[in-house]
C-alpha cells in the first residue's frame, strides 16, 4: 500500500516512470477519506493508495521539526546537485575527499 510519506520519497525521485491522473482520478483520490483502490482495464488490482498521513509518517515528521541541525529548501539542495555535476564534469570524477570539501563551504553557508 502507498502512503504518504511513500509520496513524498516518490516525488524527490522524480526520474522514473510517471502517470499522470485526469481531473475525475484526482478528484477522486484529494476527496477520499479512505484507501482507493486502483485496478488496470481489466479490473485487476493493481495498487491502494492511502491518501492520509499514517501515524508513523506524522510520528517521523514531527520527530524532525523538533531536531536541531541544518534545514535545506529543496531548492538549496538542487542547487547543490548542479553545482556537484557541474564540477564532476569539469574534474572528470568526484571521490570522496573532493565530495566532502565541496559540500562542506556550501552547507556552512547554507545553514548560517
Amino acid at each position: 500500500m502507498l502512503t504518504m510519506e511513500d509520496g513524498a520519497v516518490a516525488e524527490e525521485k522524480l526520474n522514473g516512470p510517471q502517470i499522470v491522473l485526469t481531473e475525475e482520478q484526482n478528484r477522486v483520490l484529494s476527496e477520499a477519506m479512505s484507501s482507493v483502490v486502483v485496478r488496470d482495464p481489466s479490473g485487476r488490482i493493481v495498487c491502494e493508495i492511502d491518501p492520509q498521513p499514517s501515524p508513523a509518517f506524522i510520528a517521523e515528521m514531527k520527530r524532525r521539526a523538533r531536531s536541531e541541525g541544518p534545514r535545506f529548501t529543496n531548492t538549496q539542495v538542487q542547487a547543490l546537485l548542479a553545482a556537484l555535476q557541474r564540477e564532476s564534469e569539469r574534474t572528470g570524477e568526484l571521490n570522496e575527499t573532493q565530495l566532502l570539501a565541496f559540500v562542506e563551504p556550501w552547507r556552512r553557508a547554507e545553514s548560517a
